[in-house]
């Protein structure tokens, strides 16, 4: 009987072990990193009757959000070449919160106070807006 015990015993201490490391795991906030969004935060509105190309250049891959009919989605550029990157925003749609971003590298975020030191030459620029075809 002792010996059941102790094994239930073992067996609930495990179960114990790993809810706490869940709940640590959950607790435990998101890494810190850099972001850089464009200039003035733009919301580019294509018009009801025809889609936007809009296209970027970055120092690295941008994301943005796309709303469109209530949904609220992050999407990510197609590169073009190098540096410049197109969105394609379908009819009726809005391109909002061009960005881009990255995790600390200097000794981990353990190190960092607030938010990473944006890299050296990291940039971002919305160069050309068009009417264009969508997805």
């Amino acid at each position: 009987m002792k010996n059941l015990s102790h094994q239930r015993a073992r067996v609930w201490s495990g179960r114990v072990v790993l809810f706490v490391a869940a709940l640590a795991c959950l607790a435990t906030p998101a890494p810190m990193g850099w972001r850089v969004q464009a200039p003035g935060e733009p919301t580019i509105r294509a018009p009801s009757s025809q889609g936007l190309v809009v296209r970027v250049e970055a120092s690295h891959t941008p994301t943005a959000r796309l709303v469109q009919d209530g949904r609220d989605e992050f999407v990510t550029a197609t590169p073009v070449d190098g540096r410049h990157f197109e969105y394609r925003v379908p009819p009726g749609a809005r391109l909002v919160q061009v960005s881009i971003q990255g995790g600390c590298n200097q000794g981990g975020c353990s190190s960092c106070r607030g938010n990473c030191p944006t890299p050296d030459g990291a940039y971002l620029r919305v160069v050309r807006v068009e009417p264009g075809d969508a997805p």
